[in-house]
């Protein structure tokens, strides 16, 4: 029992979070997120300055091209401290002028942090009241998603005997990391989805509605050729019915 103790220490001493520290998050539904200064800091006091006991080494950066233009950045690094070291990976979508880098960088170290149990208690759920901010009072998913689909004019029924838009599939869900689809992957998604006149919302709705996820990133690989299918009908519907919605990126 001592050794499990021991085995938790770390995790026990950073795995508080003080609410002063936490900022509400609009996208994806909304969500808590812990002040990345504050998780510096907390961090520097247990170890030290950041780069000398503890920090990322062997930075790789990379990058996904789509149709010729860069869609996501990628880092691949390892997470150094006192008691170890681990691999870690990380992508970012790509934005002229938006600082990718530095956000990159800044989420991977708050990932390998919270790896060894920084502010476990925002990802264990005890933070939950605050995770959908979108509405007066807190959603669930499933209502996040169901008033996300708003944004699109229902689809008529399809006529009889017709075959389906893209073949059906059971939504699985939000992926575990390694059943997720890749990086290349999910940038074609997005790439396919914008072609469509969709936006940001609009391809979280097809990814819901196909997949059971609406971050496109979190696509099952199973599900990957029907969200293709279904964005690509989702474009002809906007063909046929005149060019892009007004609402749509």
């Amino acid at each position: 029992m001592a050794k499990d103790a021991d085995n938790m220490a770390l995790w026990a001493q950073v795995c508080d979070t003080d609410e002063n520290f936490t900022k509400r998050v609009n996208r994806h539904g909304g969500f808590t997120a812990v002040d990345a200064q504050y998780q510096l800091k907390t961090a520097t006091a247990l170890w030290g300055p950041y780069g000398a006991a503890w920090g990322l080494r062997s930075l790789v950066w990379g990058s996904v091209a789509v149709q010729g233009e860069v869609a996501e950045i990628t880092l691949e690094a390892e997470f150094f401290y006192p008691d170890g070291a681990f691999p870690i990976s990380n992508d970012l979508q790509y934005g002229v002028g938006g600082e990718c880098r530095k956000k990159l960088l800044t989420n991977t170290r708050s990932k390998a942090l919270s790896t060894l149990g920084f502010n476990s208690d925002i990802y264990e759920g005890k933070f939950d009241g605050d995770r959908y901010v979108d509405g007066p009072e807190p959603e669930g998913k499933a209502a996040v998603q169901e008033r996300v689909k708003q944004v699109f004019t229902p689809k008529p029924p399809a006529e009889p005997g017709a075959a389906p838009k893209y073949p059906p599939s059971e939504p699985l869900g939000d992926a575990t990391e390694g059943d997720r689809i890749s990086t290349p992957k999910a940038g074609r998604l997005w790439a396919i989805g914008k072609e469509a006149g969709l936006d940001a919302s609009g391809i979280g709705v097809v990814c819901s509605e196909v997949a059971g996820t609406i971050n496109y990133r979190h696509v099952h690989w199973k599900n990957y050729d029907q969200v293709i299918a279904a964005l690509q009908a989702r474009g002809r519907d906007y063909s046929v019915k005149g060019g892009r919605d007004e609402d749509s990126g």
